[in-house]
């Protein structure tokens, strides 16, 4: 069975308010670690509860974003996501 990872919130193109975001991310079991990178900027260490990954984006700026997350498995595979791209906007506006 191949190891998979994937972003599950934000969808795409949702658009979320500024501010504070907290994305997650569901990946097999298999998955011993997983990383999230916003823009192409650095991998940040998401944490794992309840069966999924976390990571809290306190930075959220009015624009477009992208997405991707990565992860390793206990066998030290590497797992990729697509890009996923959404937008910050404030709401009202």
């Amino acid at each position: 069975m191949n190891a998979t990872i994937e972003i599950d919130c934000p969808a795409a193109e949702e658009t979320v308010a500024p501010g504070h975001y907290t994305f997650r991310v569901s990946a097999s079991e298999a998955l011993l670690e997983a990383e999230i990178s916003i823009d192409g900027g650095p991998w940040h260490p998401c944490r794992h509860a309840c069966g999924l990954w976390w990571f809290d984006w306190d930075d959220a700026r009015c624009g477009e974003h992208e997405v991707a997350t990565r992860g390793t498995t206990r066998d030290g595979e590497a797992v990729n996501s697509h890009f996923r791209r959404f937008n910050v906007k404030a709401r009202g506006r």
